[in-house]
């Protein structure tokens, strides 16, 4: 804590009437208007969603909402779960659902031996290498299974989920034929990464890019993290998908540029600490990268949707 930080809980941003200003809303339906002089946004991610038949059926979660329902609430969508899609949040989500006694699968669209390809850039962060070992020893010792190149094709159900039909795929992803299996189930958890949340950025008119290989939008920042927009500045998954590690250096160096530009910060001060930071930021990234390249969307991924799909 600090007399010069004051942290607004349970606020949300829902305007930027003026440069400068941000209109906000705090529990209880009082908005009230907030000035800066330099705005870091860090609005983060949140799963990307992807229609196909049976996605509306009461049951089905983003790997995401699942997750924060166990972690935090201790409540689960059912016993006999199904975590399908692609990246290694599947396996994070997988971990947090059979810890609480769900008899879980994991259905990953991308091929064992991709995943593997990872390891020389997992093996350079001793973190990462100790945590991803976590999650593989606890699924493996609670007989989680895992089918790597399959998809969750459809859903099934009347009034919820009742079961799900996985096919093997292709390297983009398209359903091989004959290969279907149906699996009874109680919920489906879907994720396929993760989306950047840009509305505010957007709002504030700040330059928008596009990643074609992965399909994702992101904010265009320079090296030090400003945006197209005077005194405002990115970072985290607005910026591009990359995890912690990467928002915290991001962070740090947002706001330290922030300062500089305010006139708060020395050059020589700021020149040195930027160049840690920098340092910092492409080693985190390197993780974020391969993710992000290993295991993008292909393009089977968008013709899951039939014309019965909502």
């Amino acid at each position: 804590e600090s007399p010069s930080v004051q942290i607004f809980a349970n606020t949300v941003v829902v305007d930027t009437p003026a440069k400068g200003v941000l209109s906000i809303w705090k529990q209880g339906g009082v908005v009230q208007s907030l000035a800066y002089d330099a705005l870091v946004v860090a609005t983060g991610a949140y799963d990307r969603t992807v229609a196909l038949p049976g996605w509306t059926l009461p049951g089905v979660f983003t790997a995401g909402g699942a997750s924060t329902l166990a972690k935090a609430h201790g409540v689960t969508p059912g016993r006999r779960l199904l975590v399908a899609g692609s990246g290694p949040f599947l396996i994070a989500v997988a971990d947090d659902l059979s810890a609480r006694g769900c008899n879980v699968q994991v259905v990953e669209a991308t091929p064992l031996r991709t995943s593997v390809g990872g390891l020389p850039t997992i093996a350079r962060d001793p973190a990462i290498t100790r945590q991803t070992i976590g999650y593989l020893s606890r699924l493996g010792w609670r007989r989680v299974r895992r089918r790597y190149a399959s998809m969750v094709t459809a859903i099934h159900g009347d009034d919820r989920v009742e079961a799900a039909t996985i096919h093997r795929v292709d390297p983009d992803w398209r359903p091989i034929a004959g290969s279907e299996t149906t699996i009874d189930v109680d919920a489906v958890c879907l994720g396929f990464g993760f989306v950047p949340q840009l509305e505010l950025a957007q709002a504030l008119k700040c330059t928008i890019g596009y990643w074609e290989a992965s399909s994702d939008f992101y904010v265009k920042t320079d090296d030090a993290m400003r945006t197209s927009q005077a005194n405002v500045y990115a970072a985290g998954e607005v910026t591009g998908i990359g995890g912690v590690p990467v928002a915290v250096a991001e962070g740090c160096l947002a706001g330290l540029t922030a300062a500089y530009d305010l006139g708060l910060v020395e050059k020589s001060d700021y020149d040195a600490e930027v160049r840690q930071l920098t340092r910092r930021r492409v080693r985190a990234r390197r993780l974020g990268d391969w993710i992000r390249h290993a295991y993008r969307p292909r393009t089977g991924l968008w013709s899951l949707a039939d014309a019965q799909t909502m």
